[in-house]
């Protein structure tokens, strides 16, 4: 039986980190930035993409160029490929689904995005699927994806599903939130009348993804949860005082 959406959200009520709790040190969905969420005591999102020998690695693009210089994408290369040829900015290697939930083990609540390029839904399902319904605790984590079939292909298998919403999803070919547990929305469509609505009748929000003071007030009245960034990478490091609450937030709230 699934656990109830509003005892997830309570798990989500400091906020959720957007790809691990990384910073100029920890890069994005790496191994140090899941074991410094951990440490602090936040839940974290994280994205997943199917590999040549269908298996999972841990990045947000389907592309490598961005995250480790080199071109390449994960659906092209095997898991081996990938753990040889290609590291992160602090020297690191890509880690797999499994490293991932071996690292997580139940200690914080997961926020799992599944990514999916061309017609690879069908197959994400399979191949995903008897991982998933392994988990001894399937309350500390759910899934979210923009893709549908994949979240009602695992709907299953008592997790939570959410589903993104960006700018596609809103002012080209807008999804019903019905058939999902939740909705995890841009922060700043929040407001739409439609997801008012939505919310209203007891559909909880997630949003994506709070960066400044401006956003996390916006996300605070129009949502029940957040996704927050602190610097996502040396590029932004404009943003560094606006995200000065954020991390007051994580040195008031993140030790257990």
């Amino acid at each position: 039986m699934k656990t109830p959406i509003d005892d997830i959200f309570k798990t989500f009520e400091h906020g959720v980190c957007h790809r691990g709790l990384h910073d100029l040190t920890r890069p994005e969905n790496s191994r140090a930035s899941f074991e410094y969420a951990i440490e602090k005591g936040f839940p974290f999102e994280c994205d997943i993409n199917l590999t040549k020998d269908k298996r999972f690695v841990v990045n947000h693009d389907g592309d490598l160029l961005r995250v480790t210089g080199k071109e390449g994408n994960i659906k092209d290369l095997t898991v081996e490929e990938i753990k040889a040829n290609y590291t992160l900015f602090d020297g690191s290697s890509l880690i797999t689904l499994e490293e991932l939930l071996e690292l997580w083990d139940y200690k914080v609540p997961l926020v799992l995005e599944i990514k999916v390029q061309g017609d690879q839904a069908s197959e994400i399902v399979e191949y995903l699927k008897p991982t998933l319904d392994g988990l001894q605790d399937k309350s500390k984590i759910v899934l979210i994806s923009f893709n549908s079939e994949v979240l009602i292909g695992l709907k299953d298998i008592d997790i939570n599903v959410g589903r993104l919403y960006g700018r596609k999803e809103i002012f080209k070919n807008f999804v019903d939130p019905t058939p999902f547990d939740f909705m995890d929305v841009y922060v700043y469509f929040t407001g739409l009348r439609s997801f008012r609505k939505a919310r209203k009748a007891g559909k909880k929000i997630l949003t994506w993804t709070v960066i400044d003071k401006m956003s996390a007030r916006y996300s605070d009245k129009h949502a029940d949860a957040m996704t927050f960034e602190v610097i996502n990478s040396s590029k932004e490091l404009d943003k560094q005082k606006e995200n000065q609450y954020l991390l007051k937030n994580i040195e008031k709230y993140g030790t257990n």
